[in-house]
């Protein structure tokens, strides 16, 4: 039977508020590198050092994404991006955050430009929203009912990326030209630039996901009639861990300066405390 008690609102906050803010001069692609267990206990921003400015961000966008009233400049009123981005560019400012290279002001370089912080909000919301949705639809009783899903386009881009093409070179096989497969298919981890099954796959994708039932899952011969989809296990470990086995002794003390006593190392695995840095 599906839990009510949980549903991708709930797992949603669930998720965003278990980051921890992490203040680091790493740019995206080396946040990137690092294991996706760290990753997703931390709460970080490219190249964002200051603690305070993420934990500012995150209550915000905890706000909205719980669409609770929270106290704004002008009084109380729910979180929205105009809102996150007008009050997180004066904290900003504030803290000193805006780049010496001129050249860098109001790029997405520039941590308080306009764009970046819709970036930022926008990101934030939807990874939060996107497992809350993976997680309830990882419910057995969920899968059986609707144990597919179809990538989709849902907000038109001026360049659009090659969809098509990346669902194939991740695995994924066209059917009747559409990127179908079950929820539990690693496709969808593999097609996500993040590491995580479910959207968003990129940033400022436009695309995402529409669930099919069990009937037009069984007709696209995703599956037949007497298979059982098993719920997908956690893309990562409820205690945390990562296995660094294979990291260079110079790379693990990377993760020791990053993440300080949040992190203890030992036996080829890093382990998440969430104790302080």
């Amino acid at each position: 039977m599906i839990d009510l008690g949980t549903s991708p609102f709930t797992a949603a906050v669930e998720k965003l508020s278990a980051g921890t803010p992490i203040g680091s001069i790493l740019k995206t692609a080396e946040w990137s590198r690092l294991p996706l267990e760290l990753r997703e206990s931390a709460f970080f921003s490219s190249t964002i050092v200051s603690s305070k400015w993420l934990e500012e961000a995150q209550s915000k966008i905890l706000a909205a994404v719980s669409q609770t009233r929270e106290k704004v400049a002008r009084g109380t009123a729910l979180m929205d991006r105009s809102v996150f981005v007008a009050e997180m560019r004066a904290l900003g400012a504030e803290l000193g955050l805006r780049p010496t290279d001129p050249s860098k002001v109001d790029t997405l370089q520039d941590p308080l430009s306009t764009r970046r912080l819709r970036l930022v909000f926008d990101m934030q919301t939807a990874s939060a929203t996107g497992y809350g949705e993976w997680k309830m639809g990882n419910d057995a009783d969920m899968l059986d009912a609707f144990p597919a899903q179809e990538l989709v386009r849902k907000e038109g881009r001026k360049a659009p990326r090659q969809w098509l093409k990346r669902w194939e070179e991740a695995g994924g096989k066209l059917v009747n030209g559409r990127m179908v497969a079950l929820k539990t298919d690693a496709v969808w981890t593999k097609l996500s630039r993040f590491g995580r099954p479910w959207p968003p796959f990129d940033f400022q994708s436009g695309m995402g996901l529409i669930e099919l039932d069990r009937a037009e899952s069984e007709d696209l011969g995703l599956l037949t009639a007497d298979d059982i989809v098993e719920p997908a296990s956690a893309p990562f470990t409820q205690d945390m861990q990562a296995d660094v086995s294979g990291m260079s002794p110079r790379f693990l003390a990377g993760l020791k300066a990053i993440f300080g006593q949040q992190v203890q190392i030992a036996n080829g695995k890093a382990v998440w405390t969430g104790g302080t840095r």
